[in-house]
C-alpha cells in the first residue's frame, strides 16, 4: 500500500514539474526585449473642392411677436364652478388644508405636526394625559374637526 502511494506520488511530482517548466518556457519566450516593429503610415493628400457648394440653413422658427399662453393651461383641469361645488359638499377639505399649513404646533398639553410622507397629523399628547387629550379636541372643535379620524391624525403619548 506504501509503495502504491509513492509511485503516485512520483508520477505527480513529475507532471508537476513539467507542467512548471512548461509555464515557464510560454512566458518566458514572450517577454523578448525585441522592439516592435513601426507600422509604415500612408502619405495622403489632399485635394480641394473646386467649386465648394455653402449650405445655408433656413430658420424653421420665426420670432414675430411675443408668446403667449392662455392661463387655463395652468390650472388643474378643474372648472371654478365644480371647484367651489365639491368645496361646499366637502367642508373639511379646506379646514384640514389651513390646519395643515399653521403647522408645526406646540402647545403646553400636546404637540403637532404633519408628515407629507406619511400624509397624516402627527400628535404627541403630553401628560396628563387626560388633560391633553380634551385640549387637542378641544383645539380642533374650535377650527370645525368634530371627529378624530385615525387616517388623518397619528396620536401617540409622549
Amino acid at each position: 500500500m506504501q509503495k502504491g502511494l509513492k509511485i503516485k506520488l512520483g508520477v505527480l511530482m513529475v507532471v508537476g514539474l513539467l507542467f512548471f517548466i512548461f509555464l515557464v518556457l510560454v512566458f518566458v519566450s514572450g517577454k523578448r526585449d525585441e522592439k516592435p516593429e513601426p507600422v509604415p503610415l500612408e502619405k495622403r493628400t489632399v485635394t480641394p473642392v473646386q467649386n465648394p457648394t455653402i449650405v445655408t440653413p433656413t430658420p424653421v422658427f420665426q420670432q414675430s411677436a411675443t408668446p403667449t399662453i392662455p392661463a387655463k393651461e395652468f390650472t388643474t383641469g378643474v372648472l371654478p364652478d365644480e371647484l367651489e361645488d365639491y368645496l361646499n359638499k366637502h367642508p373639511e377639505v379646506e379646514i384640514i388644508s389651513e390646519l395643515r399649513r399653521s403647522m408645526p404646533l406646540q402647545t403646553e398639553n400636546f404637540s403637532m405636526d404633519y408628515s407629507y410622507k406619511d400624509a397624516v397629523f402627527v400628535v404627541e399628547i403630553k401628560p396628563p394625559y387626560a388633560a391633553g387629550r380634551d385640549a387637542f379636541l378641544k383645539f380642533l372643535a374650535e377650527r370645525g374637526i368634530v371627529s378624530v379620524d385615525s387616517k388623518l391624525f397619528s396620536i401617540s403619548y409622549k
